[in-house]
């Protein structure tokens, strides 16, 4: 979604054409061996070619002074086919140490399945934070984040019932909702 938005100064005009794909609703599950992102757009999503697409940050401990501005692995920054992507994570430096994960698109829709082992999350509930965050401009400055709108932050901790995965797949697993969930306007 682009911006264009007077500013509190009349003069000033806000201006950014940078979104591709509005994002919303998400969603998480997971089973013993994976973990299951599902994200929707308002619209068809655009092809994975290109940079930043559909980026997924997890902060898997929780912790803001770990990773890259807390966020220990980056999910889709380096997707290597029409259902193969990475999940890479930060090494103090840069994002390396990259790891399979398949994903499926369909129209508005996407799911992402996350080997539980890729992201050191193999037992229990996993407690994560995580944020979408399509077509950044720049990763190298947190703030970019919110500089179109569809950027979701959400965390996994609260289960809310049995459904369905939202591609057809029923696991029989919970699904999680979004707790914290705030979409930025």
């Amino acid at each position: 979604m682009h911006r264009n938005f007077k500013g509190y100064d009349p003069a000033v005009t806000f201006i950014n054409n940078t979104g591709r794909n509005d994002i919303i609703e998400s969603r998480v599950s997971y089973d013993d061996q994976n973990i299951y992102f599902y994200v929707k757009t308002n619209e068809a999503l655009t092809s994975h070619a290109g940079n930043n697409w559909m980026l997924l940050f997890l902060d898997t401990d929780r912790k803001k002074g770990t990773g890259w501005e807390g966020y220990d692995y980056v999910v889709n920054y380096g997707v290597t086919s029409k259902n193969q992507t990475t999940v890479k994570q930060w090494d103090g430096v840069a994002w390396g140490n990259a790891q399979p994960a398949a994903f499926s698109v369909s129209g508005s829709e996407m799911e992402i399945s996350i080997p539980r082992t890729a992201i050191l999350k193999t037992e229990g509930t996993p407690e994560f934070y995580f944020h979408w965050a399509d077509n950044s401009q720049n990763l190298n400055d947190i703030t970019a984040f919110y500089a179109n709108l569809g950027r979701c932050v959400a965390g996994l901790r609260h289960q809310q019932g049995l459904v369905e995965h939202p591609l057809g797949r029923n696991t029989g697993t919970p699904l999680y909702r979004d707790v914290y969930l705030s979409f930025n306007s």
